[in-house]
């Protein structure tokens, strides 16, 4: 897949400290690794004066060279309601979309004015209904802010479970692991 937008990375223990926050935003470092636009979050705001570091797996050994550089500053916030989330899905099955940077701020008044620079914010929305997951809204959306306008990111969370252990309960994979092939 070609993909010329910026991609985050939000690894479990990232997304658990955004979601067990005490605050409904905070800032974000994000390990950046430039000639591919890809993004690591590797440090949460979860108070007023408390920033803690995301846990990357060593399993992850290329997210974690990534983290090694001093980092860009992002935000995060939990959202109010589902529309921003929905907006998210629209704006990424449009490939070049995005809303005004005025029409994202009457969804997300606390969105930061980026000023000059790319502004990199991850919002969260922990209770989304079933009928909308089944539609493809996340939890978590990922947004390019410019002072112009605000495209969805697509961002990628780590998974609970990795290679076919994910087929577990919609797919046979322990006949699979007892059964000889060929």
């Amino acid at each position: 897949m070609f993909r010329t937008s910026p991609c985050f990375v939000l690894p479990k223990s990232a997304a658990e400290l955004i979601s067990s926050a005490n605050m409904t935003q905070g800032l974000l470092v994000l390990g950046s690794f430039e000639p591919d636009s890809l993004f690591v979050v590797k440090t949460v705001q979860v108070s007023r004066d408390r920033r803690m570091p995301a846990d990357i797996p060593p399993s992850f050994a290329a997210l974690r060279e990534w983290t090694r550089d001093k980092g860009v500053e992002g935000q995060w916030l939990r959202a109010a309601k589902p529309a921003l989330h929905v907006e998210h899905l629209l704006l990424l099955s449009r490939p070049g979309s995005a809303i005004s940077f005025d029409d994202f701020r009457t969804l997300v008044p606390s969105v930061k004015d980026p000023g000059a620079k790319l502004g990199l914010l991850i919002s969260h929305f922990p209770n989304v209904a079933d009928d909308l997951k089944q539609l493809g809204v996340q939890e978590f959306a990922g947004w390019a802010v410019t002072r112009d306008s605000v495209q969805p990111i697509h961002l990628e969370l780590e998974p609970d479970a990795f290679g076919i252990s994910q087929l577990d309960g919609l797919w046979p994979i322990d006949d699979s692991r007892t059964t000889p092939c060929c």
